[in-house]
């Protein structure tokens, strides 16, 4: 407002814009007539009850709503809880499973084990046959060595001896 006037302190214009505030505040009040006042308070009662049965209306029509949403999401939640128990017993028949095989790994690893075990052995005996039939073989060849010089021995001894038989023989003819 200064800058409007273009002069006056803020004290001088606060001065005279409480007095205009003041003249503007001050409004009479005018009663109005017995008629009008009920005519009024009429039409604000019939208001209040279409406004009243309007929002009972809305209510109806929001409980309606609610009570169906509600209705879906129990069936939902019902859905969710019969399929949450169907996937917890596969998971229970799953792990039962899973112990089985558990099981079944175990045994056939103690299994596996024990056979390696087995084959170890039997390789070591197999091993010390495989020495064993070495050895024999070496002394049946010495044997067999020694048997035919033996043989060849006899051979030569029966000979001369077939000799001397025929020898004696022949001198026992002869006489």
């Amino acid at each position: 407002m200064q800058a409007r006037i273009g002069a006056g302190s803020y004290t001088t214009v606060k001065r005279h814009l409480d007095k205009w505030r003041e003249q503007r505040t001050r409004v009479s009040v005018v009663e109005a007539p017995p008629e009008i006042t009920e005519r009024g308070a009429t039409f604000v009662r019939d208001l209040w009850t279409a406004a009243a049965a309007l929002a009972e209306k809305q209510l109806a029509v929001t409980r309606e709503t609610a009570s169906r949403e509600v209705e879906l999401a129990r069936k939902g939640q019902a859905d969710a809880e019969a399929a949450l128990e169907r996937v917890e017993q596969e998971v229970e028949g799953l792990r039962e499973q899973l112990a089985g095989r558990e099981q079944a790994f175990a045994a056939q690893a103690e299994e596996l084990a024990q056979s390696r075990a087995a084959l170890g052995a039997e390789q070591a005996r197999s091993v010390e046959l495989q020495r064993q039939t070495r050895e024999l073989r070496a002394d049946l060849e010495r044997h067999q060595a020694g048997g035919r010089a033996e043989y060849d021995r006899l051979a030569t001894e029966m000979a001369a001896l077939k000799e001397q038989v025929a020898k004696a023989f022949a001198g026992r003819e002869q006489a």
